[in-house]
């Protein structure tokens, strides 16, 4: 399926071109439902962010970030937070594995949680 909405998103976007401002977003979740995306629906929220890097050995390093928005602007509140953990393997190689979790709260829609 994931690469089937790849495909979809390519032939509507084309390819980013490394150097310009040009970008696919891919939003993935644990859900089993769609969420439905309408041109009304499209906002922007101002976010207030912090992250973290810290290495722990010298092939171990963690990182994470939280960020809270919307404040009543576009979404009444969204936030998100991130834990991954990075193994350097050699100095062109690396393995990262993590957790995110992304909630939105809106009135019309209530509490989307977009966590995984």
């Amino acid at each position: 399926m994931q690469a089937f909405l790849l495909q979809e998103i390519i032939s509507v976007s084309g390819w980013p071109v490394a150097g310009s401002n040009k970008k696919i977003i891919v939003l993935c979740t644990h859900s089993t439902e769609f969420i439905e995306l309408l041109v009304d629906d499209i906002w922007a929220d101002p976010v207030l962010a912090f992250r973290f890097a810290r290495r722990l050995s010298d092939t171990w390093k963690v990182t994470g970030f939280f960020d809270v928005g919307g404040f009543g602007l576009g979404s009444d509140l969204t936030w998100q937070a991130l834990i991954g953990f990075t193994y350097e393997i050699n100095d062109r190689w690396s393995a990262r594995a993590g957790y995110r979790h992304l909630q939105v709260y809106t009135k019309a829609c209530g509490s989307s949680g977009l966590g995984g």
